[in-house]
């Protein structure tokens, strides 16, 4: 097998869980904006649990990761002229979210390896 074909089956998941979240963000941007801000991270459950068990720990971390900086950074361009984070529930929910996909890719991982 060739370098390139190993690099790029090393990459998949990772780009998979790109593509993921890029596309979970797209729609929270069109059909679901009407849910408001308060429950973004619910839009972003599915997509992070999808990466983390199609590739494991590592891509699910990197799908939670991205989801809170395009929160943080892509969000207020696209979405409100204010910053999303604006007072303690905001910070609070990012943390649960960031803990949340944290054990979900973990036991994603621990499901892979076990099979």
């Amino acid at each position: 097998m060739s370098s390139t074909k190993i690099s790029f089956k090393i990459l998949y998941p990772y780009l998979f869980s790109i593509i993921i979240i890029i596309f979970a963000a797209a729609l929270r941007l069109w059909p679901l904006q009407s849910l408001g801000l308060r429950t973004i991270w619910v839009t972003f459950y599915p997509a992070v649990m999808i990466a983390a068990l199609y590739g494991g720990i590592f891509p699910g971390l990197l799908a939670s990761v991205l989801t809170v900086l395009i929160v943080l950074f892509a969000w207020p361009v696209f979405n409100v002229p204010k910053p999303f984070i604006n007072d303690f529930g905001d910070w609070l929910s990012l943390v649960i979210f960031m803990i949340t996909c944290t054990g979900i890719s973990g036991i994603s991982e621990a499901m892979r390896r076990s099979q």
